[in-house]
């Protein structure tokens, strides 16, 4: 079930790209001005006028778009490995999770059934013990009925234990793979984009 860690796994690699699209904006809009600047403005007299440097700028904004739109589309593409590898996982833990519930409801049949047998042997062994005749054969069903005891007890015990891991199963599971799943996805988010350069 998603939790706040899944929705952090989720937010990021959007809050990045929000990021990335916003800065490669602003290289178009920089890139527009000075195409404007250079086809509106007189050339410079000499090799290396004005002309010249603003064709340089250009040349150069346009790469860094060119850069900025690879990424993206890696970050994107990374972003959706991601989540296919998320959904993978939960519905490996939701098959899990099932296979603990059917065992549990074996479990808690076989302790049904355990109890039944065992009220009635106490009923047996109660009534043996009135009846003179039949003592012989008390020794007998004490054993079998301490042995029933101990059957039930050992059926509460692994009952109790299939609760705590249904119960703690999802979390762990998570828990562990998101350090996994995250550290490609932060150690790119780390990386800057270069600031574009100001007008000479």
């Amino acid at each position: 079930m998603p939790n706040a860690d899944s929705h952090d796994f989720q937010a990021e690699p959007a809050l990045h790209r929000a990021q990335a699209e916003a800065q490669l904006e602003a290289h178009r809009l920089v890139a527009a001005e000075a195409v404007q600047q250079l086809t509106s403005a007189p050339a410079a007299p000499g090799p290396g006028g004005e002309l010249d440097a603003s064709g340089t700028r250009v040349t150069e904004w346009e790469r860094r778009e060119t850069r900025l739109v690879e990424r993206i589309a890696a970050k994107t593409i990374e972003h959706q490995a991601l989540s296919a590898r998320g959904e993978l996982e939960r519905y490996r833990q939701k098959l899990q999770i099932t296979e603990l519930e059917q065992l549990l409801a074996l479990r808690d049949a076989e302790m049904r059934r355990l109890k039944s047998v065992l009220e009635a042997l106490m009923s047996e062994h109660a009534e043996c013990s009135r009846n003179r005749h039949l003592a012989a054969a008390a020794p007998e069903l004490a054993a079998e009925l301490q042995q029933l005891k101990s059957q039930l007890d050992s059926s509460k015990v692994e009952c109790a234990q299939l609760r705590r891991e249904i119960e703690s199963s999802l979390a762990l599971k998570f828990a562990r793979s998101v350090p996994w799943l995250l550290s490609p996805l932060r150690a790119l988010i780390g990386k800057r984009a270069p600031a574009p350069e100001g007008k000479s």
